[in-house]
């Protein structure tokens, strides 16, 4: 029953180094890619903002979105691996970095968000510890719990 919750709801719970450390080499290989990707940092940064400013500057808009997605699939794929699928951290933690930030390019934004994410994945955990002491609860319900009204709050503005 304990593999079924983690498999459909996600849960860090009984979690080892062993089970960790074939990601964090992997992770490891997808950050040096990404570091390589991002040689030419100027060039991305304007394809964020629209593919026809990077092509004069020499980055070819396709290879990059192509490699920034296949980077994205590979570190998402490792996490769920690892601790099975968790709602909201992706849509909550970047709007959060960037209210905190009151910043809105996305260079500057990247490193806060992943450090909100896992604070935020570590607050949720600790909330699902308490909420179900001694057990602990699915940890995909504690990130709703946040997440959903960062969720709303971000919708309202985008709305407005």
């Amino acid at each position: 029953m304990g593999l079924l919750y983690t498999v459909m709801l996600g849960s860090i719970a009984g979690r080892t180094w062993d089970d960790v450390t074939p990601a964090i080499i992997a992770a490891r290989l997808t950050a040096l890619s990404a570091a390589l990707l991002t040689r030419r940092v100027e060039a991305v940064r304007l394809f964020f903002g629209g593919g026809s400013a990077a092509a004069p500057l020499g980055a070819r808009p396709g290879n990059v979105r192509f490699s920034v997605l296949a980077l994205a699939t590979v570190v998402s794929s490792l996490l769920v691996v690892v601790c099975g699928p968790i709602s909201f951290v992706a849509r909550a933690a970047p709007h959060l970095a960037r209210r905190a930030l009151r910043q809105g390019r996305t260079s500057v934004v990247l490193v806060p968000a992943a450090l909100s994410g896992a604070a935020l994945i570590t607050i949720a955990d600790c909330l699902s510890r308490v909420v179900a002491a001694p057990g602990e609860s699915p940890l995909s319900v504690a990130t709703a719990l946040i997440g959903g009204p960062v969720l709303l709050i971000v919708l309202r503005r985008i709305r407005a």
